[in-house]
C-alpha cells in the first residue's frame, strides 16, 4: 500500500482530479514527513522529574535498571508493611544453566537461575535490614523509589532478555522507568506489556544506551520481536528507537502499542513479516517504521490501527501479501492518499469515521481492479472520511467487478451528497452495491 502526504495526486485512466488535491505533488511518506510533523506538535523528549534518581549516571554495561516505587513504610512491632506496590517482579536470561545477579540501591538481594522469576517484596528488605531509607520523591506520587539492577553473575556472559512479571493477587507494580545499559539483542517479548494481570500504570520511561534497543527475532510467534511489549503501559512517553537483529524473521502475532501515550515509535530494520500490526488505542502523534511493515503470507494478515486519535502520519505500509486492512478513529490524520492498487490479495479494506468523529485527513484511495473483496460486508468502507466527489470516482474507476454482492459504504464522505447517477453507475455496474 503506498500512502502519500498532503496535496497528490492520482494519475490513471479515468482518474478525476479532487479539487483538494494537486495536480503536480505526488510524494510517498518519508522519514523527513515524520519529523515533520512531530516538529508541528511540539514534541520534545521526555525530560526525568527532578526528584528522581538519574539511574542513567554511572550505568554499568551489559545491565538493565529499573527505578521502582512503593509508598511509605510503616513500622510496628518491628516489622513493615508498604500498603501500594509492595513487591516488584522480574527475571533476566543469560547463558544457560547459568545465573543473573539482583542489586537494590547497590545492594546484591537475590541470585537467580537465568530465565526465573525473582520477586522482591519491600517489607521483608527493610524488616531484614537489608535495605534502608530509599530515595523518596514527589511524581508521581509522595513514594520511596529505589534502584533495581539486574545483570549475570558471570561478567563474561551476556544479558539478551530483561524482563518483567505478573504478582498473584497484586494487579499494578510500581515501575517509574527502565533503562536499559546494553548492546547484544535483547528478547522483549512481554518486556513490559499486559500479560495476565501484569500492568504497569507509571511506567513513564524506557530508555537505552546510545539511544538503541537491539530486539531478538526468532521462529517463535512468542519469544520474538515485539510482541506486546509495552501495551497497556498507559504513562509510557519515551521509548528508545527498536531496531530488529534480523531482516528475515517472524516477530509475532502482534506489533502492539496498544494505549501507549508515546508521541514517537521508531521501529527499524523491520523487513520480517508480522501476522498483525496493532496499534489499537495508541497515542502516538508518529510511528516510523524504517522500511515499512511487511506482512506474513499466512491464515491472518491484518493491520489494524484503531482509534489513534493524535496520530499525524500513518507509517509505510510494505503489505503486498495483507488480505485485509482496517483502519478507524484517526481523526487527527493529516491529508493523506493511500494507493493500494497493486494488492490482488485484498478481501477487505475499512478506512473510515463516524458521524461524530469524522477522518477527513482521507483524500484519496485506489485498490486493484483484481482483488477479490470477499471478506465480511461492508469490503470497502470510506464512510465519513475527507474523501470529495473526485477522489469517490477515482475509487469507483478502480474497484473490480465482483459477483457477491460485495458493498462499498461511502457515507457520510465529503463527497457523497455530490455523487451523479452517471457515478453510481460505474459501482453498480462492477456488481457492487453502493450505501451513502
Amino acid at each position: 500500500m503506498g500512502i502519500y502526504l498532503g496535496n497528490t495526486k492520482i494519475t490513471g485512466t479515468g482518474v478525476q482530479i479532487d479539487s483538494a488535491l494537486s495536480s503536480t505533488s505526488n510524494h510517498a511518506v518519508t522519514n523527513a514527513a515524520i519529523t515533520n510533523a512531530l516538529t508541528e506538535v511540539g514534541y520534545s523528549e521526555w525530560q526525568k522529574p527532578d526528584d528522581w534518581i538519574d539511574i542513567r549516571s554511572g550505568a554499568k554495561g551489559n545491565s538493565v535498571y529499573f527505578l521502582v516505587a512503593h509508598s511509605e513504610p510503616v513500622l510496628s512491632e518491628g516489622t513493615y508493611t508498604i500498603s501500594k506496590y509492595p513487591k516488584f517482579a522480574c527475571y533476566a536470561r543469560v547463558q544457560e544453566g547459568n545465573t543473573y545477579d539482583i542489586f537494590v540501591d547497590g545492594v546484591k538481594v537475590a541470585t537467580s537461575a537465568s530465565e526465573t522469576v525473582t520477586t522482591i517484596d519491600w517489607a521483608q528488605l527493610y524488616t531484614a535490614g537489608t535495605i534502608a531509607g530509599g530515595y523518596p520523591v514527589t511524581t508521581p506520587d509522595n513514594f520511596i523509589t529505589h534502584i533495581v539492577r539486574m545483570t549475570p553473575t558471570n561478567s563474561t556472559d551476556t544479558l539478551n532478555a530483561a524482563k518483567t512479571s505478573s504478582i498473584t493477587g497484586q494487579v499494578n507494580q510500581g515501575l517509574l522507568w527502565a533503562h536499559f545499559e546494553t548492546s547484544t539483542p535483547m528478547w522483549l517479548t512481554f518486556a513490559f506489556g499486559a500479560e495476565n494481570s501484569k500492568r504497569f500504570p507509571l511506567l513513564q520511561a524506557i530508555t537505552a544506551k546510545d539511544n538503541k534497543i537491539t530486539y531478538t527475532v526468532a521462529a517463535q510467534s512468542n519469544q520474538s520481536g515485539l510482541y506486546n511489549f509495552v501495551s497497556y503501559c498507559t504513562s509510557l512517553v519515551q521509548i528508545p528507537v527498536l531496531e530488529a537483529e534480523s531482516t528475515t524473521y517472524k516477530s509475532g502475532g502482534y506489533l502492539a502499542f496498544t494505549r501507549v501515550p508515546a508521541k514517537k515509535i521508531i521501529i527499524k530494520n523491520n523487513n520480517g513479516q508480522e501476522d498483525f500490526a496493532m496499534f489499537n488505542q495508541a497515542y502516538a502523534q508518529t510511528i516510523d517504521i524504517e522500511n515499512g511493515l511487511a506482512l506474513a503470507s499466512t491464515t491472518q494478515t491484518q493491520t489494524d490501527a484503531h482509534n489513534m486519535t493524535n496520530l499525524k502520519a500513518l507509517p509505510s505500509l510494505n503489505e503486498s501479501n495483507s488480505t485485509t486492512f482496517q483502519a478507524y478513529g484517526l481523526t487527527s490524520l493529516g491529508p493523506t492518499v493511500l494507493d493500494d492498487s497493486k494488492n490482488s490479495s485484498r478481501t477487505l479494506l475499512r478506512f473510515y469515521g463516524t458521524s461524530s468523529s469524522p477522518v477527513r485527513g482521507l483524500k484519496g484511495l485506489t485498490v486493484s481492479n483484481s482483488a477479490p473483496f470477499t471478506g465480511a460486508s461492508p469490503q470497502i468502507n470510506v464512510s465519513y472520511t475527507g474523501l470529495g466527489r473526485g477522489a469517490l470516482v477515482n475509487l469507483f474507476n478502480s474497484l473490480p467487478t465482483v459477483t457477491g454482492g460485495q458493498v462499498c459504504n461511502v457515507t457520510g464522505a465529503t463527497g457523497a451528497s455530490d455523487l451523479t447517477a452517471e457515478d453510481i453507475a460505474v459501482v453498480t455496474q462492477k456488481g457492487w452495491t453502493l450505501t451513502r
